[in-house]
């Protein structure tokens, strides 16, 4: 078992320009994605990868470029977007916690906020353990336990000594995210290793 907390460096490649151009009507979705690219960029997923609740795919492809990348989403229409613009190799509807593709079919796993939107989480992290070969890796963003602390609103509210409006303002707003898991390290830990997946790194 390793752990090991790093200072990410400066990337190489300006994902915030080319998210962008994809979420032009949503620009701080565009901050937020380029910010989790950053988090993945010097990590190596080794083809053939995952892309666990791909969406559109276009945020995998932005960060992998022209490899080998097989995507699923239980969202239709946008797993109809990614089979149209061809965003990845492969994409089908698919439940996370039933995936449906045999066992150690993947190298790598990707999983860019997706996880903590999943009510049984466990059944997905024993479908990840399941797909990945056993030196395969599995990388994923969620928010931590400290999510809450930096939502505007509530900031303010707090502030102004509203702590009830502001609890509630935080409550409303995870359920509108459909937000099940805002959990700690820990916690998140406790999952990897209940499926047998080693955890090394976080950031």
């Amino acid at each position: 078992m390793a752990f090991k907390d790093v200072n990410h460096q400066t990337t190489r490649t300006n994902y915030l320009k080319q998210l962008i151009a994809i979420y032009k009507i949503t620009p701080s979705l565009a901050i937020w994605r380029a910010l989790e690219a950053r988090a993945f960029d010097d990590i190596s997923f080794v083809p053939p990868t995952l892309d666990l609740a791909c969406g559109t795919g276009h945020f995998a492809r932005i960060l992998l470029g022209t490899k080998t990348i097989t995507g699923c989403d239980l969202d239709e229409n946008a797993v109809k977007v990614a089979a149209s613009e061809k965003t990845l190799r492969a994409v089908s509807v698919a439940d996370a916690r039933a995936l449906p593709y045999p066992d150690c079919a993947f190298n790598s796993v990707l999983a860019n906020c997706a996880l903590e939107h999943i009510p049984d989480v466990e059944r997905v992290f024993a479908e990840i353990a399941r797909v990945l070969k056993p030196t395969g890796i599995l990388a994923f963003t969620v928010p931590s336990e400290h999510f809450s602390e930096f939502l505007l609103f509530p900031r303010f509210y707090q502030f102004l000594g509203l702590h009830s409006r502001a609890r509630n303002h935080i409550q409303w707003y995870n359920a509108l995210q459909q937000h099940y898991h805002i959990d700690t390290l820990a916690v998140w830990k406790k999952r990897l290793d209940a499926v047998g997946l080693k955890f090394l790194l976080h950031r």
